[in-house]
């Protein structure tokens, strides 16, 4: 799913302006760095005409994030799309191709992932930011697992804890540029590494697996630099 970033006006389409221009500083300035005023003021409009819209920032925010996961959502649907099978297989793939959906989409949009796991003040701006669509999709996916034999019952919530906490870790260090991806190489090396392990200790059969990608000379990307320029010092 494409989704526009520039914070353009146009008659009558106020609201998807501000979460535009929302968008913008915070690719600048991050998530809490900006007001609603400073919004208005991007795409030209007053202070007042935005709550018409949005009754604080917080609530620009949760629109912004509404529309991050409804897109993740998407994504994870269409790249999972050829493995709808009940199968073991299909099954294991499936929840491949969701992680590999999710990096992906953090990295093409880092300002939406940002908004979309900031944790909103009120109650109102958590309901807000529904659909949890990416959430259920994972939570299906290991319930497809389990059904299909690949996981044990007992251990389903304890393997989604692991992988989730795995991914996410993963897609925030890149988001962060404290992970230096150079290449689709590495970038597919270091989801490999973080969601095998995990999924081996879940106890899914190596053989259900896809093809390794190994890590660029077998050492984490980032951890050797940092050991590297401490020996140095």
């Amino acid at each position: 799913m494409m989704i526009p970033t520039r914070p353009t006006y146009h008659h009558g389409d106020l609201r998807n302006s501000l979460i535009r221009a929302a968008l913008a500083l915070v690719a600048e300035r991050g998530v809490e760095g900006f007001s609603l005023r400073e919004a208005a003021r991007t795409v030209g409009v007053s202070a007042s005409a935005c709550y018409r819209h949005f009754s604080d920032r917080e609530e620009l925010l949760a629109a912004v994030a509404h529309e991050g996961l409804d897109a993740l959502a998407e994504e994870m649907r269409a790249a999972a799309a050829k493995h709808e099978g009940p199968g073991p297989f299909d099954a294991v793939q499936r929840f491949w191709d969701y992680a590999t959906a999710y990096l992906h989409f953090a990295q093409a949009h880092p300002a939406h992932f940002r908004v979309m796991h900031a944790i909103p003040k009120s109650e109102h701006s958590r309901d807000l930011m529904l659909p949890r669509s990416p959430a259920v999709l994972a939570q299906s996916a290991m319930e497809a697992l389990v059904a299909a034999g690949v996981v044990a019952p007992d251990v389903a919530g304890r393997a989604l804890l692991a992988i989730w906490t795995s991914v996410h870790g993963l897609a925030q260090l890149t988001v962060a540029g404290q992970l230096p991806l150079d290449d689709e190489l590495t970038l597919e090396a270091a989801l490999d590494a973080v969601l095998r392990t995990a999924m081996l200790g879940a106890g899914v059969d190596a053989g259900l697996l896809p093809p390794e990608h190994p890590l660029p000379g077998g050492v984490c990307p980032g951890m050797a630099e940092l050991v590297r320029e401490a020996s140095q010092t």
